[in-house]
């Protein structure tokens, strides 16, 4: 019998479980790097869209008549929507950074303020 053992070819117990081991943390590893991977898409989707709410704002913004604009009014800002996930608040200055014109601060933020888009830029009176 001891014949037949010496002889056989194969894994051992103990060479299985290492390689069990060591397969184990490279999956766990692997896990770990998707899980890495989701929230970074997440947040760039978020990103992407704050973006495109932030610039949609803007536009908005620069379309509006200068004068009798109440969402251009320095005097009631800051002014803020809200839009789903999304937190727009924006803060205008008159006569910025010279006469007859206004610096706009646009900034949607989401997920409680900790992520956050801002824009800023200068409308000049027509």
């Amino acid at each position: 019998m001891n014949k037949i053992l010496k002889g056989s070819k194969g894994f051992t117990l103990l060479e299985v479980l290492i390689a069990l081991t060591i397969l184990s943390i490279g999956l766990l590893g692997m896990a770990q790097m998707q899980i890495i991977a989701i929230r970074s898409n997440s947040y760039a989707f978020r990103f992407s869209e704050a973006s495109a709410i932030v610039q949609d704002k803007l536009e908005e913004l620069k379309s509006l008549d200068y004068l009798n604009a109440t969402d251009l009014d320095a005097a009631s800002s800051p002014h803020t929507e809200t839009e789903g996930l999304f937190t727009k608040t924006w803060t205008v200055v008159d006569n910025q950074p010279t006469n007859n014109m206004k610096t706009v601060n646009i900034e949607v933020s989401w997920d409680n303020s900790r992520h956050k888009v801002t824009l800023s830029t200068t409308i000049a009176r027509r």
